[in-house]
């Protein structure tokens, strides 16, 4: 299974959404700054979020994106799903010879795949995913010394 770039972005804009106080907004400019990021590339990511309706966009002098939902609701599944299309496809039409037979099979096996990756990924939060690093970065303070 292939994953883009797009996806990373996305979970950066999203994680960092997810630690806005009151679930406030931000605006792809101040996250792209903020991590010295491409702010084309979180363009594409917040636009396949907000299509996807895991987050939404607000105009105006306050405007900005926020999640649309708690970050529980929002699964890793969710995010590669909204940025690199459905995984059942991944392997369909592969065969360089383009054999519909074999072609076939790896379609089966791409599906199979995919619906064993679903489990897995649906399972991981945007909230589960916060709560392993803060304490990643709570490790990292203890671990410091001057």
């Amino acid at each position: 299974m292939h994953v883009t770039k797009r996806v990373g972005y996305a979970l950066r804009f999203l994680a960092e959404l997810a630690m806005r106080p009151n679930r406030a907004s931000s605006t792809v400019h101040e996250i792209a700054r903020r991590h010295g990021l491409s702010e084309k590339y979180l363009w594409l990511a917040a636009s396949a979020l907000q299509k996807a309706g895991m987050v939404v966009a607000a105009r105006g002098p306050s405007g900005g994106f926020r999640l649309a939902h708690p970050p529980s609701d929002i699964t890793l599944a969710d995010v590669i799903e909204a940025c690199d299309g459905p995984w059942s496809d991944w392997l369909d039409g592969l065969d360089p010879a383009n054999d519909p037979a074999f072609n076939a099979v790896l379609r089966d096996i791409g599906q199979r795949l995919a619906a064993s990756w679903a489990v897995e990924l649906r399972g991981v939060t945007l909230a589960g995913l916060m709560n392993d690093y803060h304490a990643r970065c709570s490790e990292l303070v203890q671990d410091f010394q001057i």
